[in-house]
């Protein structure tokens, strides 16, 4: 069955990943952050790209895990944690096993100050996919896309997104319905052509030395369990970023990992996929073929 991979020893190593780091380090144009005209910590101000930049993968070379660092599968959970409408960080860490939030809710008022209670992500955070407010209701956008597609699979609308514009402003009068806004999933596009099934994402923003390679192991691990439960075989993974960035206290991480060579990709293949999208969990995919270089640790999160 389907990925239907390219033998390890003719896959190509992929260099978007690497060539954007290096761009950053070369282009990317300064800017204060939330936090750095806050508190003066200059180490959290930003060096973004003010373009959008796209990288194209196809499967056959492999799933687009980095290789410049070796990444695990949290990711994966994190992604279908949302899917499932989770927005609380205590079910985060104890029914999926994703502690990315924990620095996010070490200071207290980020929740207090917007209503919502400790620990809370917010109505306006990654739940939408699940639970997408509206005068009728919530609406299910991942149950939607998927039942469209049966249905329809020739339009082209089918397309999600983690945005909630009425809960992410911020200013004078205004109280955020969310304590981070969703960076990315701004636009989740499925297109099916020729029997096979693209994923094109857009990422508002991205931290590319930190979130990049977590986030981009969400959208392989969506894309192939929509491929499985659709019965398509996988296209293209597309991914856009709008604000492709690093901080200032990751400067010398990102310097480390473009002076590495990427690798190969790896194989990642099914393990008993469940038919329910909502099922899914990072222990229904296997790696092998990956043999990335050492992971880098105590890279600064600058939430």
């Amino acid at each position: 069955m389907w990925p239907n991979y390219l033998p390890v020893l003719e896959r190509v190593p992929d260099y978007q990943y690497r060539n954007l780091g290096k761009r950053l380090l070369a282009e990317g144009i300064r800017s204060e952050t939330q936090q750095s005209r806050k508190s003066g910590q200059n180490e959290k101000v930003t060096y973004s790209l003010p373009f959008a930049v796209s990288h194209v993968y196809d499967y056959k070379n492999g799933m687009p895990m980095e290789t410049c660092r070796k990444i695990g599968k949290a990711g994966m959970n994190e992604g279908f944690a949302f899917l499932n409408g989770v927005r609380n960080n205590d079910i985060l860490n104890q029914e999926y096993d994703v502690p990315f939030w924990n620095s996010t809710f070490k200071d207290p008022e980020k929740c207090l100050k917007r209503g919502l209670a400790p620990g809370d992500l917010g109505p306006a955070s990654y739940a939408v996919l699940h639970d997408f407010p509206t005068p009728n209701g919530n609406f299910n956008q991942v149950q939607a896309i998927i039942d469209q597609i049966r249905e329809l699979p020739h339009l082209k609308t089918h397309t999600i997104t983690t945005l909630y514009p009425p809960g992410i402003f911020r200013g004078v009068g205004k109280v955020q319905q969310v304590v981070t806004v969703p960076c990315h999933g701004t636009v989740i596009n499925v297109i099916i052509l020729g029997g096979q099934l693209y994923l094109e994402m857009v990422q508002r923003s991205a931290d590319i030395v930190v979130g990049e390679p977590h986030d981009r192991m969400i959208y392989i691990s969506l894309w192939l369990a929509l491929c499985y439960i659709l019965r398509y075989e996988p296209g293209k993974l597309s991914i856009t970023y709008l604000n492709a960035h690093y901080y200032e206290n990751q400067r010398e991480a990102l310097r480390e990992i473009i002076s590495r060579e990427p690798r190969p990709f790896p194989t990642i293949t099914l393990i008993d996929p469940p038919n329910d999208i909502f099922s899914f969990r990072k222990h229904h995919f296997s790696i092998t073929d990956y043999s990335p270089h050492a992971a880098i640790r105590d890279i600064p999160v600058t939430p």
